[in-house]
Parts: C-alpha cells; structure tokens; sequence
C-alpha cells in the first residue's frame, strides 16, 4: 500500500556567488517542489538549473515562488526530480531559498 503523501522543507544556502552548486547534498526524489527566494537576501536574484548554472540563466527574484510538477505528478521513479542533480546560483554569498517538496510516507 502506499503511504500517504506529506510535504517536507529545508533551507538552501548558496555559500558562494558566481559558482554552482548542488540544490541538496543528499538524493531526494519527489515529483513536485517550490522554490522561494527569501525576501531578506542581500542579492536580488539566484538562479536554478543545471551543472553549469550561473547568472546569465532565468533569474528568480527576491519573494518569488516557483513550482516545479512532474509530467504526471506521480511517484514514479523515472518521472520525478532529484533534488541532488539541480544546482544553484545566488548574486550574493549566503542567500537563501526554502525548497519544500513532497513525499510519500
């Protein structure tokens, strides 16, 4: 049986402007998250994508939410995102993101 679906969050920290980095250090397989660029940064942008994301990608300002859905918002495997392989960028060192995701339990 499956189990029930909750939403789960963490905060990202981009620890240094100018350079990519991984969105979360561990594997997370969800079919649906947002993306909120929190108000208080010091840059007005980061940037989400892939390995070589960097300021010249779509820009995310500050107060902004993205939601991201699966072709099918299923829990299958192949149709949802790792939060691992997404990559950050920020203007300024230590801004932040909240990325809340859902999961089955």
């Amino acid at each position: 049986m499956a189990g029930k679906p909750v939403f789960k969050s963490f905060r990202a920290t981009h620890a240094l402007a100018g350079t990519a980095q991984r969105l979360s250090e561990s594997s997370i397989l969800t079919p649906e998250f947002e993306f909120y660029v929190l108000d208080s940064n010091g840059g007005s942008s980061m940037y989400l994508g892939g390995v070589a994301v960097d300021n010249t990608w779509i820009p995310r300002n500050r107060s902004t939410i993205r939601n991201f859905v699966s072709e099918n918002g299923d829990h299958i495997q192949d149709e949802q995102f790792d939060l691992r392989e997404i990559w950050i960028d920020a203007d300024t060192s230590g801004d932040i993101a909240i990325v809340q995701y859902k999961v089955l339990e």
